[in-house]
C-alpha cells in the first residue's frame, strides 16, 4: 500500500534539494499549484500519470518516489537523530557494532 504522506514528503524533499518551488514543479507536471501543495501535504493523491510527470520534472523515477513511501521515511535522518542523543562513547560502541554486523552477517 502506498503511504501518501511519505510520498508527499519525498517529493517535497527532492524538490527542495533541487532548489525549485512548488510553482516551478507544478508547471511541467501540468497541475495547479494548490494541487501540488495538496500532494506534498497528502491531502490529495496523484494519479500515476501525474506522479510520472512529477518524477520526470524532479529528474528521478516514480519507483524512487514510491519506494521511499514503502520504507522508513528517511532512515539516514532517523539514524542521525538517534545518534545525536548518544554520548560519544555510546556512538563509538554503536559504530563498532554496525561494523561487526556488516563484516560478519552481511558477507562484506
Amino acid at each position: 500500500m502506498i503511504n501518501y504522506a511519505l510520498l508527499g514528503q519525498r517529493i517535497r524533499v527532492i524538490r527542495q534539494q533541487n532548489g525549485i518551488t512548488q510553482e516551478v514543479l507544478a508547471e511541467p507536471a501540468n497541475i495547479s499549484i494548490p494541487f501540488m501543495s495538496y500532494i506534498e501535504c497528502s491531502k490529495k493523491k496523484p494519479s500515476l500519470e501525474v506522479l510520472l510527470r512529477i518524477a520526470i520534472a524532479l529528474d528521478t523515477t516514480p519507483d524512487a518516489l514510491l519506494m521511499a513511501s514503502q520504507l522508513s521515511e528517511f532512515p539516514d535522518q532517523d539514524i542521525k537523530k538517534l545518534l545525536a542523543s548518544c554520548s560519544p562513547k555510546e556512538r563509538d560502541f554503536i559504530t563498532q557494532l554496525i561494523r561487526f554486523v556488516i563484516m560478519h552477517y552481511l558477507d562484506r
